[in-house]
């Protein structure tokens, strides 16, 4: 368990209502050891959002250089998607 802790990424309560109106949001990467689309792919970020047992999920397939710029990846993302109430 400790070392999925540190793995996952959970938001702030206060952070995930004001950017999705969601209750919890988790980010974690995932390392594939072959490339996961077109022979390129390796890096994965998944980002789940959930409010009320609705989920939303996001997964980033990323190259190594991508995987670098991955906040600002996010920040393209935050804002985009909208849970109703």
């Amino acid at each position: 368990m400790e070392q999925l802790e540190k793995i996952l990424t959970f938001w702030s309560p206060q952070k995930a209502k004001e950017t999705f109106n969601a209750q919890h949001v988790i980010t974690y990467p995932i390392k594939e050891p072959k490339a996961v689309y077109q022979k390129k792919y390796r890096h994965r970020l998944d980002l789940v959002m959930i409010k009320w047992g609705e989920q939303l999920e996001i997964n980033f397939l990323l190259t190594r250089k991508g995987y670098r710029h991955i906040n600002k990846y996010l920040k393209d993302v935050e804002g985009a998607f909208w849970f109703e109430d």
